[in-house]
């Protein structure tokens, strides 16, 4: 998803329900709400970013171009990845998980518990491949 452009064309895929299927990091980056959807009751989530980092950085003028080349078949998906609006449903949500970690329902409250762990302030982000010692 990061680099769609040299993993080769676009490949477009039917779902059940007859919508195009995406990456899951544009719509729904900490899928966390499919769990809730599905009946989770408790959800852990692992960030691998750290709370303070610029969530919403804007992409250059050259990638706005290569999205906009390379999407030239869905505009829909160029103008959302251009305006960022993965980025700020990924904020949205680490604002929401944040909330609810940092004040929990009663146990008694039929609302699901949500727990957030995230790398403290200053600590890098977490690549995929990492093993992290504290």
């Amino acid at each position: 998803m990061n680099l769609p452009a040299i993993a080769g064309p676009l490949v477009k895929l039917q779902s059940v329900k007859g919508g195009l299927l995406a990456d899951a990091q544009l719509f729904e980056p900490v899928p966390f709400k499919s769990a809730l959807a599905n009946g989770c009751t408790h959800v852990l989530v692992l960030r691998t970013r750290p709370d303070g980092i610029n969530c919403m950085p804007r992409p250059s003028k050259v990638e706005a171009g290569m999205m906009r080349n390379f999407f030239a078949d869905m505009p829909d998906i160029a103008d959302y990845l251009i305006q960022m609006k993965h980025k700020e449903v990924y904020c949205e949500d680490v604002l929401r998980l944040n909330q609810a970690t940092k004040f929990p329902p009663n146990k008694l409250s039929s609302v699901p518990q949500l727990l957030a762990i995230a790398p403290k302030e200053g600590i890098e982000e977490i690549g995929r491949l990492e093993k992290v010692c504290t």
